[in-house]
């Protein structure tokens, strides 16, 4: 883990900032406060939102400085549990229903949590975790925009399976998740690179471009 600290006499100022990842140890004193290693961790970690569901539960986590902290879901206590027994004929047909009619019913109201928590905190990447039931419903009730942030990786977890746990399994996921985007933006440099100046490169050119804003 990381820890930031920062104060300022004149300024009545005592801030501590706790970080998932450890930062270098680094002291510096001055009038302009050293953030370099906190513009780092924001650029590394960007927020992703993890939703772990089953057919009644909902559980969210954000990634906030590399850390998984856990927030508030859908959690009704009303939401029965199902569970298939054999009836036979149209009554088994008609049980059935009823069952999906109220996995989807639920979410569908998943889905709207989860897409007001990511936009709430503007996060990048959304993963999806639970069992092999739930999944197919809450994907199938998420918005076009909620599916282009989804990963395409499915974590199968227990709901009840502890914050840490959920962060360890998670972790590796959302490794290659900014992986993939940092090369995605070296790719994008380089094209506008060598399009007739729509990028630059190198210290001198781009103090120029920002010179000239």
């Amino acid at each position: 883990y990381g820890l930031a600290l920062f104060a300022s006499s004149g300024q009545d100022l005592f801030e501590v900032v706790e970080a998932g990842v450890p930062f270098e140890t680094h002291i510096a004193a001055g009038t302009v406060p050293d953030l370099f290693q906190l513009a780092q961790l924001l650029d590394n970690q960007e927020s992703a939102v993890v939703a772990l569901v089953d057919t009644s539960t909902l559980r969210l986590f954000v990634t906030r400085y590399g850390h998984l902290d856990e927030v508030e879901g859908t959690n009704d206590p009303n939401t029965k549990m199902y569970r298939k027994r054999s009836m036979g004929g149209w009554k088994q047909m008609h049980y059935q229903r009823n069952i999906d009619n109220n996995r989807a019913d639920f979410a569908r109201q998943a889905a709207v949590d989860i897409e007001k928590l990511v936009n709430e905190i503007g996060a990048a990447q959304l993963v999806i975790a639970g069992d092999e039931v739930a999944i197919p419903f809450l994907k199938d009730a998420l918005s076009t925009e909620m599916q282009e942030l989804l990963h395409d990786d499915i974590v199968r977890l227990h709901i009840r399976t502890p914050r840490d746990d959920v962060q360890s399994k998670i972790a590796p996921l959302l490794a290659e998740l900014e992986s993939n985007e940092a090369h995605a933006i070296a790719d994008r440099l380089l094209e506008a690179v060598r399009a007739d100046g729509l990028g630059v490169a190198g210290l001198k050119h781009t103090r120029r471009a920002l010179e000239y804003g």
